[in-house]
């Protein structure tokens, strides 16, 4: 499936890369939908997964969107959303589980 929607962000470590697609384009109608606006890829640029499990973290907001995506020195994946939460994200299975919130 070929992506196309703006990027907000792209990076690439551990042979993935990982990119962040603007919410403001995606809602629960859109192919990609707002809750799942970070796919990572692989070196050929076959999806690997979409961000998943944040919508039912209950602390995910209706039409929220992830705005960021960074990694930590100890390669630990962190995505935060418009609203201000931040999850951790599994880098193998694009697994989401609440950190904090950062506002």
């Amino acid at each position: 499936m070929k992506i196309n929607y703006p990027i907000i962000k792209s990076l690439s470590f551990l042979g993935v890369k990982i990119v962040v697609y603007d919410g403001y384009y995606l809602s629960q109608e859109t192919d990609l939908k707002d809750f799942e606006n970070v796919v990572c890829y692989d070196e050929n640029d076959l999806i690997l997964w979409k961000i998943h499990g944040a919508k039912e973290s209950g602390h995910w907001l209706d039409h929220d969107s992830f705005t960021n995506v960074g990694v930590h020195e100890n390669d630990d994946c962190v995505a935060t959303s418009f609203s201000g939460h931040v999850f951790n994200v599994d880098i193998k299975t694009g697994e989401a589980s609440y950190k904090r919130f950062v506002k």
